[in-house]
């Protein structure tokens, strides 16, 4: 890919490529864009099924667990 002459963008996180542009995730957010969804659907019992110990599913969790707790 380092050789490539055209534009890249990666889509990894965190990026692969050193120097090079890449777009993320941000997996807090996604969690807690979820518990306020689910909170404005008029819901009042909540579960989270994920990965323990990645990364990414820990950051989904904190985001829905930090909406739950917080508008719930």
């Amino acid at each position: 890919l380092r050789t490539l002459t055209i534009p890249l963008v990666q889509m990894d996180n965190p990026p692969l490529l050193a120097n090079r542009p890449s777009v993320g995730v941000d997996h807090h957010a996604v969690g807690r864009l979820a518990g306020e969804h689910l909170l404005a659907r008029g819901l009042t019992h909540f579960a989270f099924v994920g990965y323990r110990g990645r990364g990414f599913s820990d950051e989904r969790l904190r985001g829905f667990a930090s909406a739950i707790t917080r508008l719930g």
